[in-house]
């Protein structure tokens, strides 16, 4: 039994924390909005489609992608948003689908999709983090009405290019807007943004010489690069290659790119290449030092490098910086782990899971810990979550199973599980006993 801890003991310190990377709007971040702002989260896909729903509009008008996508189900619309500096289109995967379905598609929804996309490529959305934290000022009631009609236009511009007649184009605004006053409002009236959607079906239709704008001149292909980079980092199959070279690509179009940095960053610090991911880390910090993400990064090549205190002291400033980084709080949490701190280390963790309950690596990591104080119930319990959210996570099997063995219950089939899913450590050792 002794040796049995032990090994338990050594092995939590090397997974607190995984393949975590804070990325300048990582998944995580995304599905904490999702999960507090529209009571619903999944993970980060791009499904078919929201794909194909997506590439009818930056075709027709010429654009390319510069923004991600994330599946909201439940919101029976879609969003844009900005997080941590990345944009994002949040969406219900039911309402994607009956824009791409090409017998019956929807015009009402594809107009709300290619309004939103539309704020997207006005430059409109605000960083919700930056507003929330008082670093930068709300617009005023006008200045969202001025927005709102702007893109109003590009709805109609995309819906004329593709061949929607002017009622189609505006029957979402006439079923949905409202009439009379928009003083108070940060909508305009159903009158005026009627008009602002025919003058962009006009213009689509080449009655009107005005050009749609675009985001951000001059930085478009620096975004491009960026945007394919960050798009395959979250895909089911990323290319570590294809990523970099995009992220390469995209710094060097625009060496002012805070998120590059970081992110190229964490590619390297998967490889191994600890140097030249610091250098990146610290770049990212100069050009933005208000975003959390690579101070987190560098914290987590402190730790693989042993050097916790300088870790703990990255962590604690960036947690400082924004007292709700759900990962700052698990990555701390893994440093007080690793040196046998678990009490210190479940409060991070359950700060962690509470500010975002989706992040499943805290529970991993705080049912090592309570596993770690003998807290055999507590530990399983945390596990059972991982396993219902990671079926194939081969090591929370592992781990339950040994948390079993230490309550008497029956452990063998976890064992024989993770060993089918690829660590067969734990079943070879005690296969004998399992009959």
């Amino acid at each position: 039994m002794y040796k049995i801890i032990l090994f338990f003991l050594v092995i939590t310190h090397q997974s607190f924390f995984g393949q975590v990377g804070s990325y300048y709007g990582a998944p995580v971040d995304a599905a904490e909005f999702c999960s507090i702002q529209l009571q619903m989260t999944s993970a980060f896909t791009t499904n078919n489609e929201a794909q194909l729903a997506v590439n009818k509009i930056i075709n027709a008008v010429g654009i390319s992608q510069r923004f991600a996508i994330f599946q909201c189900n439940g919101i029976d619309n879609c969003q844009a948003v900005t997080i941590r500096g990345i944009r994002y289109i949040f969406y219900d995967s039911y309402f994607m689908k009956s824009i791409s379905n090409s017998a019956n598609s929807s015009w009402t929804n594809l107009s709300i999709l290619a309004h939103e996309i539309g704020h997207h490529v006005n430059g409109h959305t605000v960083d919700i983090i930056a507003a929330s934290t008082g670093q930068i000022e709300s617009w005023s009631l006008s200045e969202n009405r001025k927005r709102e009609i702007e893109a109003d236009e590009f709805s109609g511009y995309v819906l004329g290019k593709l061949g929607a007649s002017l009622f189609e184009a505006q029957l979402a605004i006439n079923l949905s807007s409202f009439t009379g006053d928009e003083t108070y409002s940060t909508h305009p009236n159903k009158t005026n943004r009627l008009a602002a959607i025919e003058r962009g079906y006009l213009k689509a239709k080449g009655l009107q010489n005005e050009i749609m704008p675009t985001t951000n001149k001059g930085n478009e292909l620096a975004e491009y690069y960026f945007y394919l980079a960050y798009n395959n980092q979250f895909s089911t199959n990323p290319n570590s290659g294809y990523i970099l070279e995009n992220y390469n690509k995209a710094i060097q179009e625009n060496p002012t790119l805070a998120p590059a940095y970081n992110n190229r960053g964490v590619i390297k610090k998967n490889q191994k290449q600890y140097s030249s991911a610091l250098l990146d880390f610290d770049e990212s910090i100069r050009l933005d030092s208000k975003n959390p993400a690579p101070y987190v990064n560098k914290g987590t090549i402190y730790v693989l490098q042993k050097d916790y205190s300088r870790a703990m002291e990255l962590l604690n400033f960036a947690i400082e910086m924004d007292p709700k980084y759900a990962i700052a709080y698990n990555n701390r949490g893994g440093v007080k782990g690793a040196l046998n701190d678990h009490i210190g280390a479940i409060k991070d963790f359950n700060i962690s899971i509470s500010l975002n309950s989706e992040f499943t690596l805290s529970y991993l990591s705080r049912g090592l810990s309570k596993g770690a104080l003998q807290d055999w119930y507590g530990g399983i319990s945390d596990l059972d979550v991982v396993i219902n959210r990671e079926p194939q996570n081969a090591f929370a099997y592992k781990m339950r199973g040994l948390q079993k063995m230490m309550i008497g219950a029956n452990y063998c089939s976890d064992f024989q599980i993770a060993c089918r899913l690829g660590d067969c450590q734990m079943y070879n050792q005690y296969s004998r006993n399992c009959r």
